[in-house]
């Protein structure tokens, strides 16, 4: 779920644009969502609906110094429906460090497609396989970057067998233990911590805090900013919209996966 909604993300920041004379973003963020809704009205039918929002944005000449995003996807399918809730996606700058919180969900059974004895061996090996699949991310920063999974709580019935957990992920980056060839002002990320608390039988809830590095090449006017990310998808352009899609055309085939997926006897 993190890694969805954070792909959704950066698919509205990676984007380029067109136009002769481009809408300030300062003017009004009606415009801004009036843009995505129009980029997303194609998964607006009847098997899925999905809302993404911007509630607010304070900028100045260089980078954006604040923004919020609201969502909800819903798909729905043979078997069951998934709805996801992005309850708030916030970025910040915090006395010159910028910061990103998040609080997201995802109502879904997922006794429907596994079975008791996987969830149990799911949950028993669970820090083990967190640590292994963000690793394959961390590799490339050598020693420079730990990666943490810590079960909080187990939850099980009276036969003993699991209904939930909770747990926590860190990630952290010593900027100082930089492998060869890698820059500090290339790293966008310093540390990231996630909260999970996870029902089989009803879904996920997330709360996470990422700090970000301050010497990031993309807080100082190089690249793509953040700034001009969301000028350009307020400025509609066709290729911003292929990047966007290209994620949601991923997740909603993922979810239609799920939702009409059977428990195999």
């Amino acid at each position: 779920m993190k890694k969805l909604a954070l792909a959704a993300l950066t698919g509205l920041f990676a984007v380029t644009a067109f136009a002769a004379a481009p809408p300030r973003l300062d003017d009004s963020i009606a415009d801004l969502n009036a843009a995505v809704i129009d980029l997303l009205h194609a998964y607006n039918n009847d098997t899925s609906h999905v809302m993404l929002a911007f509630q607010t944005l304070s900028t100045d000449d260089t980078n954006v110094l604040s923004t919020s995003l609201i969502g909800d996807y819903q798909r729905i399918g043979k078997v069951q429906t998934m709805n996801l809730h992005l309850n708030g996606l916030r970025f910040d700058f915090v006395n010159g460090n910028p910061i990103v919180n998040l609080a997201a969900g995802v109502g879904f059974d997922l006794t429907q497609v596994f079975a008791q004895d996987q969830i149990n061996g799911l949950v028993d090996g669970a820090e083990g396989m967190v640590e292994d699949l963000a690793s394959n991310y961390t590799k490339p920063y050598g020693s420079a970057a730990t990666v943490k999974a810590t079960m909080i709580e187990k939850l099980k019935d009276a036969k003993g067998d699991y209904t939930g957990f909770k747990a926590t992920v860190a990630i952290k980056l010593d900027l100082s233990k930089l492998p060869a060839g890698k820059k500090s002002e290339d790293i966008p990320l310093l540390n990231a911590t996630v909260y999970f608390d996870v029902n089989f039988a009803t879904g996920i809830v997330m709360n996470g805090t990422v700090m970000m590095n301050p010497e990031y090449k993309g807080f100082h006017g190089q690249g793509t900013t953040l700034k001009m990310a969301i000028q350009k998808l307020l400025d509609r352009d066709g290729d911003a919209g292929k990047r966007i899609t290209s994620y949601l055309d991923k997740l909603d085939k993922m979810a239609g996966n799920l939702v009409d997926a059977r428990i195999k006897q």
